[in-house]
């Protein structure tokens, strides 16, 4: 690593566990004090927070660094609120219960501690921040099912606060690919941020409200890929 013209690459290392399990998007923690990476593994629907190099910027990884932390986006409960003290709750499309992401869980021998899962059964669509950066956040595409939003909470610091469980909510709609995160920070019913997600296999824009039922915006937006803000 070392300083270089804008766009030239820098050298970084290489984390062999979670080698193969297609890294997707990547999002940096917006405090500038808090040098940390999280990256969405498309195959494997794992997140990985990567240390970077205050002065380079690049990733640090491989010989000589920590290890990243690594936390599996379906490992967690189905709850009605993603920011908030949640209730588990059942799919709003079957009869299964608070823990029914847990068959998509998998062993992978021991290389990163935790359980990864299978794209032929589910795979991650993108990651964002909350606002306040205290949770990572991500979209999962499950096949044959409503797709899932799944928060990971932060410490202050941007680490993973530890033991604390991913909570999952279904986008009611299938195929459910980008998604933004606003508000948040007031007081009552605007006290955490929502969720506005698109559902592109089945036309939806939808959004997702700390302990509601989750609000179909639209159901005529032809196959939705991507969503932004745009400020008044």
């Amino acid at each position: 690593a070392g300083e270089g013209p804008i766009g030239k690459p820098l050298a970084t290392g290489r984390d062999a566990a979670l080698a193969g399990g297609g890294p997707r998007h990547v999002v940096l923690h917006p405090d500038p004090k808090v040098h940390k990476a999280y990256v969405a593994y498309e195959l494997t629907s794992l997140v990985a927070c990567f240390d970077l190099d205050v002065e380079t910027g690049a990733i640090k990884c491989g010989d000589g660094e920590r290890r990243p932390e690594v936390r599996n986006v379906m490992s967690g409960l189905r709850c009605n609120a993603l920011f908030a003290e949640c209730e588990e709750q059942q799919s709003s499309t079957d009869n299964s219960d608070a823990r029914m992401y847990d068959h998509l869980l998998h062993d992978d021998g021991g290389r990163n501690a935790v359980p990864v899962c299978s794209d032929a059964e589910t795979s991650v669509a993108a990651i964002r921040l909350s606002p306040d950066a205290s949770h990572v956040v991500v979209s999962s595409r499950i096949v044959g099912a409503e797709g899932a939003i799944s928060a990971l909470p932060l410490t202050e610091d941007g680490c993973f606060v530890p033991g604390a469980r991913t909570k999952i909510r279904g986008t009611i709609g299938r195929g459910v690919r980008d998604f933004v995160v606003v508000g948040g920070g007031g007081s009552g019913d605007d006290a955490a941020p929502v969720v506005i997600a698109a559902n592109q296999d089945t036309d939806e824009i939808v959004v997702l409200r700390d302990g509601k039922e989750v609000e179909i915006l639209t159901k005529d937006a032809l196959t939705p890929v991507c969503l932004c803000v745009v400020p008044n």
